[in-house]
């Protein structure tokens, strides 16, 4: 089944509110066809994409997603490779949302790992403050309390996951 089809059967679901695709390796273009799905899917109430291979363009596709899709009402993008470009493609949705919709989301994740420059955090900090959004995490990778293990490992703060270099390499 490719991610289209499967996002197809999702955008017809009568009934499904939450999606939780943590974790699947997932690139921007499954984040391009869920993107053209919650265009029509008003069911879908949360929507978890943390921990994939999602860049720029993937949340750029999910900005348009976020900004016509009144039900959404939480976004998690956690640790995914979204630089500044991807940043301000959300940030503005989350500000035309609200005007368009008169219903602000409620709850945005979107710490990353690594892309995001302090710039593009303050355009996402400041875009979640003004429409009034939580924005879960700093908006971008601190990784000022991650802690290296005697194996090699490392612990992010941002994660309750034990990461190697063999994961991160999943993205490239």
């Amino acid at each position: 089944m490719t991610i289209e089809n499967f996002c197809q059967a999702l955008g017809t679901h009568p009934t499904l509110e939450v999606l939780d695709l943590r974790g699947n390796a997932m690139t921007d273009e499954g984040a391009s066809a869920l993107g053209a799905m919650l265009a029509t899917n008003a069911k879908i109430k949360e929507l978890s994409l943390s921990e994939n291979c999602i860049t720029s363009k993937g949340a750029t596709a999910l900005a348009g997603a976020l900004k016509n899709n009144p039900a959404l009402l939480t976004l998690q993008l956690n640790e995914n490779p979204v630089d500044d470009q991807g940043a301000t493609a959300i940030a503005q949705a989350l500000v035309e949302r609200t005007a368009l919709t008169g219903r602000s989301i409620k709850r945005i994740g979107i710490t990353m790992k690594k892309g995001m420059t302090d710039a593009g955090r303050e355009v996402l900090r400041k875009a979640a403050e003004e429409a009034g959004v939580e924005l879960d995490g700093s908006g971008g990778y601190d990784d000022s309390d991650d802690e290296e293990a005697s194996d090699g490992k490392r612990h992010t703060g941002s994660s309750s996951e034990w990461s190697t270099e063999e994961e991160e390499e999943v993205c490239q």
